[in-house]
């Protein structure tokens, strides 16, 4: 998935750590809504679109 909008190691990198984080961050029940973690598939797909603009 993530060569389809980018072949850039580098970019990769960030997007594979940013999910990582998100799992963590989810996986210990930190999804706040006040801080925008309510929904990590949501924040995953605007991070994902915005690494390929």
């Amino acid at each position: 998935m993530l060569h389809q909008f980018s072949s850039d190691g580098i970019n990769q990198a960030m997007v594979f750590a940013f999910i990582h984080g998100l799992i963590q961050l989810t996986n210990a029940g930190h999804t706040e809504v006040e801080k925008g973690l309510s929904d990590p598939q949501n924040l995953i797909t605007n991070f994902v679109k915005k690494m390929a603009e």
